[in-house]
């Protein structure tokens, strides 16, 4: 698929971000993502949640932990690496069991989460995402490294260097979007802004994707305090791992709900 056909749709307009150019709809012309959702404790997840959200439940009173690492190429800000950490939540005011959420939207590929950390390695992003989403991000060294059979995502302390977390993922066999064809998955996230909540929408097309359950990839903290965001959820075992070495992504401005 030409990336005319996946952004031809969406007009832009010129945004300043504190004096740097920007654009709305944000476009992300190529990125590379791996990443995994876990088990977690879903009375932890809870209370880092506001109040006006629930936990996504799933069997034996867990929630669902994402932890997710981009590296973005070519995008209408430049290139730059983020690491998200989100909650799962519930959508909607039917009383639907959460599993049955949850594996409604493994099947439609529409996931909603509220985001308790993104670190990315740019004072612009920095600065879009805090003044523009109100997203929970900071300025921190993320770096990337190959192994023979795994990519190696590291975060740590700007100025200290100290380890916050390293994800590694292995580079599994994919499959490649034909060239007429969309991937789309579409991730909701719940900022507030201005004491009001809103809803942001992220528009990915995979256009190489691997994914495995229950193994693939491994999550270690480290010992700087900014690891206790991750630590306090208690983090447990992982539930599905995603490779996309090749993505294209629709970024829009939050709404409010």
């Amino acid at each position: 698929m030409s990336e005319r056909t996946f952004f031809d749709g969406y007009s832009q307009e010129a945004v300043s971000i504190r004096g740097a150019a920007g654009k709305s709809p944000m476009f992300f012309r190529d990125l590379n993502m791996m990443g995994g959702v876990f088990w977690a404790d879903v009375s932890k997840a809870r209370a880092a949640l506001p109040k006006a959200f629930d936990p996504l439940r799933v069997p034996l009173r867990r929630a669902l932990i994402a932890v997710h690492c981009m590296e973005y190429k070519d995008s209408d800000i430049g290139p730059y690496n983020e690491v998200s950490l989100s909650i799962a939540v519930r959508q909607g005011w039917l009383p639907l069991p959460s599993f049955y959420q949850a594996a409604r939207s493994l099947r439609s590929q529409v996931f909603h989460a509220y985001v308790k950390a993104l670190p990315v390695t740019t004072e612009t992003a920095l600065y879009g995402g805090l003044d523009f989403f109100n997203y929970p991000k900071y300025l921190a060294d993320i770096s990337f490294r190959e192994t023979s059979a795994h990519r190696v995502c590291t975060l740590r302390d700007k100025e200290s260097l100290d380890v916050i977390l390293e994800f590694t993922g292995r580079r599994i066999a994919t499959w490649s979007c034909p060239a007429d064809e969309e991937n789309r998955l579409t991730l909701f996230t719940y900022p507030e802004i201005d004491g009001r909540p809103h809803r942001a929408k992220l528009l990915l097309n995979q256009l190489e994707r691997g994914e495995k359950y229950l193994r693939g990839a491994g999550l270690r903290l480290g010992p700087h305090p900014r690891a206790e965001v991750f630590k306090s959820l208690s983090i447990g075992r992982l539930a599905q791992y995603l490779y996309a070495p090749r993505c294209q992504g629709v970024l829009f401005a939050p709404e409010e709900l």
